[in-house]
């Protein structure tokens, strides 16, 4: 009878562990409860971006919807720096990668750049490390990937075909709109 006691405790003390652990690391953000809606995420969104901008507060923001518009009128370059593998899923229409702007600064010189990556962490130190650096006119978009998407941009594949399919780098930013696929 002891020992059965003892079994029941011990169940129910790690029970009561793994709920306080789960709970500290959805706080933390190493986790995000999957039960937010797009409005939610959105927002979260936004908040981590502002978050990180702390990390470069001089370099120039964009909005979703303004590099949108910019896209229609085609004065502008999407920067991806983003990893090949989160590209091969999808990237906004038309943009080249970090790797060819590294190699090649000069060509985009007078021009304006939009970078991003998933949420515009990555984007924000390329921007203030390679536009001064270069001479070159580059704007982070305020939360990258994600921010353009539920701004409603759209995303292509390798092909060029539209998909609702979209790398998110990890599960804390798995915040992508309904109706989109997330992979990490």
């Amino acid at each position: 009878m002891k020992k059965q006691l003892r079994g029941r405790k011990l169940v129910i003390w790690w029970g009561v562990a793994l709920v306080v652990c789960a709970g500290a690391a959805i706080a933390a953000g190493w986790l995000k409860p999957r039960l937010l809606d797009s409005a939610q995420k959105r927002l979260a969104v936004s908040e981590m971006y502002y978050e990180y901008k702390q990390k470069f507060p001089d370099v120039i923001d964009i909005r979703p919807e303004e590099a949108i518009q910019l896209l229609g009128e085609g004065n502008v370059i999407f920067v991806d720096d983003r990893e090949p593998k989160e590209r091969a899923v999808s990237t906004i229409p038309g943009a080249i990668s970090a790797d060819d702007l590294r190699e090649h600064p000069e060509q985009y010189s007078g021009k304006t750049l939009i970078v991003y990556c998933t949420i515009s962490y990555r984007s924000g130190k390329l921007a203030e490390e390679y536009g001064p650096k270069y001479g070159l006119v580059m704007k982070n978009m305020i939360g990258g990937i994600l921010g353009w998407v539920h701004a409603g941009g759209p995303i292509v594949d390798p092909s060029g075909r539209p998909v609702l399919r979209v790398h998110v780098y990890g599960p804390t930013w798995d915040l992508a709109p309904d109706g989109y696929e997330t992979v990490w």
